[in-house]
C-alpha cells in the first residue's frame, strides 16, 4: 500500500533533493543571457527611414571608418545591452555519445554536444526567458520546453541544451 505524500515529506523530498542537486552541481558554471534593451550606436549616424545605420561615422564615434558597415554596430545602427545571470546549484551533465553514435541513441540519452541541466525550479521563467546559455564557457541554446520536477511542490526544473556550433 502506498503511503499518502504530505506537507512533511514534500518538505523532506524537497530539502534533500535541493542538497543533492547543490552537491552535483559544484564543477559547472551556467550563464542564462538575457537580451536586454536597445540603443542607438555612438560611432554612426541613424537612418531613421530604414531603421539602420547610414553607413557614415558620426565624427564622435570611438571608431573612424570611411565606408561600408559600422564596424561597432555591424551596420545595424543600434546596439543591444546583454544581461548575464549567473543560476547557482546548476547540475550539468553533458553527452558521453559520440557522432558515431548519434543514429542509433537508446530512447532518454543525449545525441553529442547536448547536455541535460537541472536547476532550482525558482529559477525557471529565468531559462525560459534567456536568449541563450554560457555553459562552462561553451555557449548553447534551449532544446524543446523546460519541466518540472517534485512531490506536491515543484524543486527542479530540468532542460536540455545544444552547442552551439
Amino acid at each position: 500500500m502506498a503511503l499518502p505524500i504530505t506537507p512533511a515529506l514534500d518538505r523532506l523530498y524537497r530539502t534533500k533533493v535541493s542538497q543533492v542537486n547543490t552537491a552535483l552541481a559544484q564543477r559547472s558554471t551556467f550563464v542564462a543571457v538575457m537580451s536586454g534593451s536597445f540603443t542607438q550606436c555612438n560611432n554612426c549616424h541613424w537612418d531613421s527611414a530604414h531603421k539602420c545605420s547610414t553607413g557614415t561615422w558620426n565624427r564622435t564615434g570611438p571608431q573612424p571608418f570611411d565606408q561600408g558597415a559600422c564596424p561597432v554596430c555591424g551596420g545595424k545602427g543600434r546596439l543591444q545591452t546583454q544581461q548575464q545571470v549567473r543560476i547557482a546549484n546548476a547540475n550539468v551533465r553533458w553527452s558521453n555519445a559520440g557522432k558515431q553514435d548519434d543514429a542509433r541513441l537508446p530512447q532518454g540519452k543525449l545525441p553529442e554536444g547536448h547536455a541535460k541541466i537541472k536547476v532550482p525550479s525558482t529559477k525557471r521563467s529565468t531559462v525560459e526567458q534567456a536568449e541563450y546559455f554560457l555553459v562552462d564557457g561553451v555557449r548553447c541554446h534551449l532544446v524543446g520546453q523546460p519541466w518540472n520536477r517534485g512531490l506536491l511542490s515543484y524543486v527542479i526544473t530540468e532542460f536540455v541544451v545544444k552547442r552551439d556550433d
